[in-house]
Order: structure tokens, then C-alpha cells, then sequence
């Protein structure tokens, strides 16, 4: 009774009008990214080794209500570089490594040997795109059915493992 009671005030609700206001998750703002003390946007971070990394600081108060995390780097020539260099775009690469007659054609695309599921606002830093190749689906055993006029982009980031007796070697 109880279900019901509550489901019937859901639909005189809904019906007078009401709007039931989204969760304040959906309106998180991300921090802000800064590395050695100048404001990058979030698409370089991700592209970047750990291990040109010295420190991090995390700060959080009223200058930055969000957030803002701090990233001095070992070389600072690096920022330069990255500040000259140029966000590419799914679409950039796309135009780049395919044929005129294949641009009409769905791309699959998968960056780092992960499937990219959200291909919006997705931007690489050209410095770190290391290899592209395109693979017609048809060309697979998997896809040559389910999908035959599909390409698949695999985009690699990070340069190829060494491999010693079959364990990677660390650079």
C-alpha cells in the first residue's frame, strides 16, 4: 500500500508540473591543471610519463574551489614543447591516415589497445601520437560480418615495449 501510496504522489507530481532537479554530480566541475605553474588543459596530463614527473601538489580553497592540482616536471622544456604543440582532434588523425574513398566510413577507434567508447572532445597532443594504422573491418575475422564497412584506427600514444626473452624491458 505504501508503494502505491508513494508511486500515485510520483505521478501527481510529474502531472502538476514539478521537475525533479538533476544530481549535483552531473554539474562537478574538473580541476584545474597546472604544470610547472602554467594552466594546461586536462588532455596533456594524461599523455603524460610519470616519470618526468618531480612533484605534485594538490590545492583546494577558495582561489580554487574545484581544485587545482600543481605539476613541476624534471625538465621544463617540456611545457614549452607541449605548449607549441598542437591538440589533435579524432578527426585530424582520421583525415591524416585515411583514403579520400574511406572517410565516409564508421571508425572504431582504439587508442593504447583500449576501446574508445566516447569519442567526443577527445584531443591528443601531437607530440605523443607515436604510430596509427587502419584496418578494415572486413579484413578481420571478427568484424568481416558484423561489421564489413567499418575501419578500425588503433592509435598508440607510447612508444613500442622492448622485449628481452619474452618479459618487457624498462627504459
Amino acid at each position: 500500500m505504501k508503494i502505491l501510496t508513494l508511486f500515485l504522489f510520483t505521478l501527481a507530481a510529474l502531472a502538476a508540473g514539478a521537475q525533479i532537479k538533476s544530481s549535483s554530480l552531473n554539474r562537478i566541475k574538473p580541476p584545474l591543471y597546472f604544470l610547472d605553474s602554467v594552466k594546461v588543459s586536462n588532455e596533456y596530463i594524461t599523455y603524460l610519463n610519470p616519470d618526468e614527473i618531480s612533484d605534485v601538489h594538490v590545492d583546494k580553497n577558495e582561489k580554487y574551489p574545484n581544485g587545482a592540482l600543481f605539476i613541476s616536471l624534471k625538465d621544463h622544456s617540456i611545457v614549452g614543447k607541449l605548449l607549441k604543440d598542437k591538440l589533435l582532434s579524432l578527426n585530424d588523425i582520421r583525415s591524416a591516415n585515411t583514403a579520400k574513398a574511406d572517410r565516409h566510413k564508421a571508425v572504431i577507434y582504439i587508442i593504447d589497445d583500449k576501446l574508445l567508447t566516447d569519442t567526443a572532445n577527445v584531443r591528443i597532443p601531437a607530440m605523443f601520437v607515436k604510430n596509427v594504422s587502419v584496418v578494415k573491418a572486413a579484413e578481420t575475422p571478427y568484424f568481416k560480418t558484423a561489421l564489413p564497412n567499418v575501419l578500425l584506427m588503433r592509435i598508440s600514444t607510447k612508444p613500442p615495449q622492448l622485449r628481452i626473452r619474452g618479459e618487457a624491458a624498462s627504459r
